[in-house]
């Protein structure tokens, strides 16, 4: 089992490959991490839009700041109450730019140490949206996923039972993907994948959309996290799934090779 031999994505590594010199993505400025407010508070409507839920009442947003995605939530659902974590400024992230009563925020370094949180009541909706802050590209990645895993270890822990939860991911290595999409496929009811075609289309980004918490997570992100964190092989070239699951998350994901696909095409043309 091997996602990197599927011709969908050979066909679109190699697009990225020879046109990687026309995707310019600067997210540093002064030496600090910066976001674009405008295209997140465009991709985060086309999220809310293709998630489709009734309702949210208490939520927590990770790697939230400035808050764009905070700022529609409580539009959209105007009964909730939020709390949004982020990383301090003075260690490079971003300033909150929210201002509401019924939302909290706190600066905190999620990686730093392992955070308990101290709430009234369990939450109904996470949000875990977090990039890395830092240059080289390769330790960027491998911060990445500690980022991914964390913000989502944290959530897990405080999410109500058929509580959701949204999550951006990356195909950089697809095994530790199939094997992350897995241990969601087993603790929702159901799970989908989403790329804007809008935002970020050629990027390796996409989001995870969990429906219905089955209230049955026992801290294996920890030892994915740990994988990580020591390089562990098994995380990055072994399945630890069996064959139907690999299947139903490869028709899940064809979809995300597409979008990027036909997007990379698009850009290329339009050179």
């Amino acid at each position: 089992m091997n996602p990197e031999k599927s011709k969908l994505f050979i066909i679109m590594n190699e697009l990225y490959s020879k046109n990687n010199h026309l995707l310019s993505f600067n997210r540093i400025e002064n030496n600090k991490f910066k976001e674009d407010n405008n295209e997140l508070e465009i991709i985060g409507k086309e999220i809310f839009n293709s998630i489709n839920l009734k309702k949210i009442n208490f939520f927590i947003d990770i790697c939230a700041a400035p808050g764009e995605y905070s700022k529609l939530i409580l539009k959209d659902f105007p009964n909730s109450t939020g709390i949004g974590v982020s990383l301090p400024v003075e260690k490079g992230g971003v300033k909150f730019e929210i201002d509401n009563k019924k939302y909290k925020i706190f600066y905190k370094d999620i990686v730093e140490k392992d955070y308990i949180l101290e709430l009234p009541k369990k939450l109904d909706f996470g949000i875990a949206s977090c990039v890395s802050y830092i240059k080289d590209n390769k330790n960027a990645y491998m911060l990445n996923l500690e980022l991914i895993f964390k913000s989502s270890h944290i959530i897990l822990n405080n999410l109500d039972r058929n509580g959701n939860m949204i999550i951006n991911m990356t195909i950089k290595s697809l095994m530790v993907c199939y094997n992350f999409i897995n241990l969601l496929n087993n603790l929702f009811t159901h799970i989908k994948l989403w790329k804007s075609k809008t935002i970020w289309s050629t990027k390796k980004t996409f989001y995870i959309f969990c429906y219905g918490f089955k209230n049955n997570y026992n801290n294996e992100l920890q030892n994915m996290i740990s994988m990580v964190k020591n390089k562990d092989d098994g995380i990055f070239k072994q399945f630890s799934g069996n064959n139907k699951e690999y299947s139903l998350i490869s028709k899940k994901i064809n979809n995300i090779f597409l979008i990027r696909t036909f997007s990379l095409l698009k850009l290329i043309s339009n050179v």
